[in-house]
């Protein structure tokens, strides 16, 4: 089978462009797959262009948004500046249409990084010049990227078209599929991770997902199924992996090789400045979190009840927030990145699943097995770092977890407002925000899509 995979080889930049649901434009650049596959190396920048195009943009789903964007929809953050930019404030006033201009690239983006882990997943499974074993970890690390995207899209969206391939005349007019059914796809392709990328990292760093990577993302996905032995089994192979463990100093968690982190980013995005020249940003997180100077409020602080969660002595208030006093107002905001440009040798990374998270699945997996005195041990782990007295597992333990997630889990990747859609308490904490209502669990699919795919419906409440 000829296929055409579109690429800028000499720096791995990929060109995929999606009009439709995952329709492809002309390319500008067009690379034969004999040449894409035709050595080890070639193929190697053929993956690393799609984390290139998940990361080279001030803001993406997977460079930034995906904290923003639910924790603004959820109980974590809100705007410190004023007026609020409008697009991002029908997020946090839960009142998404969808014409939301900053919702549909969300969308989009996803299903142009799939459309490429497809493409490379076609290539490598036609006749190539790729050596056996590179030939397996490629396809487990683009099976993993693939499980990592749609666990977004189903958590977010709900059901979603499940595009396992790249023929157009399929994909262009694909349904949505039952949220089930995308669950099952990305488990099974997080198993064939599992089995098929290599237990070493791939480089100098913790960029590019290995075993364990994949054994922790699944840890999470069965904790999200009530698949509770499954849940605390992967994530204690995780615990007892010596390579891995909670980083006492709470300042040094989300630098690059940090001993807690399984998976990170690296940030590539460059900005524009008005002289031609170019900065390198930091993490999104930390260009987005950060005050751009002493003298300016920023962006995004932390609401008034997750500041309120925080327990007396709890460190990591000291550690990741800050205050801010600016003419008579007080802003506390998230301050886990700090680095919002590069400054030499760029020390922070952006940290996608970390060995905390491990014990928190592991915990709660045992205190839904009813096994306490365990789980308490495990959250007890995290509340020693953070300074605080431990609980006993004679305490509303589940209350406890999910508190424990809220503290030390925020403004990463979501966590909070799909915590509280799995475990059904989003309608309960979030019932007396103005604007919310019980279909706001799920973002609206994007109105473009809807025109261009007939076959598409539209969530409820939209």
């Amino acid at each position: 089978m000829s296929l055409n995979i579109y690429w800028l080889i000499l720096t791995g930049a990929l060109l995929v462009s999606c009009n439709k649901l995952v329709e492809t434009a002309p390319p500008t650049a067009r690379v034969d797959a004999s040449t894409v596959y035709g050595s080890d190396s070639n193929a190697e920048t053929a993956v690393e262009g799609v984390y290139l195009s998940m990361m080279n943009n001030a803001r993406g789903p997977f460079n930034g948004n995906w904290s923003v964007l639910p924790g603004l929809s959820g109980d974590e953050i809100k705007f410190a500046q004023q007026p609020p930019a409008a697009v991002e404030d029908s997020f946090y006033l839960n009142k998404l249409t969808a014409y939301n201009i900053l919702n549909g690239p969300q969308y989009t983006g996803c299903y142009r990084l799939i459309y490429a882990v497809n493409s490379i997943l076609d290539g490598l499974s036609g006749p190539n010049g790729i050596s056996p074993q590179k030939n397996a970890e490629l396809r487990g690390e683009a099976k993993f990227l693939r499980a990592f995207i749609y666990f977004y899209l189903v958590n977010l969206y709900g059901d979603v078209p499940l595009v396992v391939s790249t023929l157009y005349s399929a994909t262009a007019v694909q349904p949505r599929a039952p949220a089930d059914a995308v669950w099952q796809q990305l488990i099974a392709d997080l198993q064939d991770a599992q089995r098929l990328l290599p237990a070493a990292y791939t480089g100098g760093d913790r960029t590019r997902p290995n075993q364990a990577a994949a054994t922790a993302l699944l840890a999470r996905v069965w904790l999200y199924r009530g698949q509770w032995s499954q849940a605390a089994d992967a994530a204690g192979q995780l615990i007892g992996d010596g390579r891995y463990r909670l980083e006492p100093d709470m300042s040094r968690v989300f630098l690059n090789g940090s001993p807690e982190a399984i998976w990170q980013l690296r940030p590539v995005y460059s900005q524009p400045q008005p002289d031609g020249a170019a900065v390198r940003v930091a993490t999104a997180e930390g260009s987005l979190f950060q005050p751009k100077k002493d003298s300016t409020a920023p962006a995004y602080m932390l609401t008034d009840s997750l500041v309120r969660s925080f327990e007396a002595g709890d460190t990591r208030v000291a550690v990741w927030t800050k205050k801010l006093v600016l003419r008579g107002r007080t802003y506390i905001y998230p301050s886990k990145y700090r680095q919002t440009v590069w400054v030499g040798v760029n020390q922070e990374y952006g940290t996608v699943l970390r060995l905390a998270e491990m014990y928190l699945v592991r915990a709660e997996a045992r205190a839904r097995m009813g096994d306490t005195a365990r789980a308490a041990e495990d959250l007890n782990l995290l509340r020693q770092r953070a300074g605080l007295a431990p609980v006993n597992a004679g305490i509303d333990l589940i209350g406890a977890l999910l508190h424990e997630r809220r503290v030390e889990l925020f403004t990463e990747w979501g966590h909070r407002w799909m915590d509280l859609k799995r475990t059904g308490l989003a309608d309960l904490v979030l019932g007396g925000k103005a604007g919310w209502k019980a279909t706001d669990v799920l973002y609206p699919i994007p109105a473009s899509e809807l025109l261009a795919n007939p076959n598409l419906t539209q969530n409820n409440g939209y």
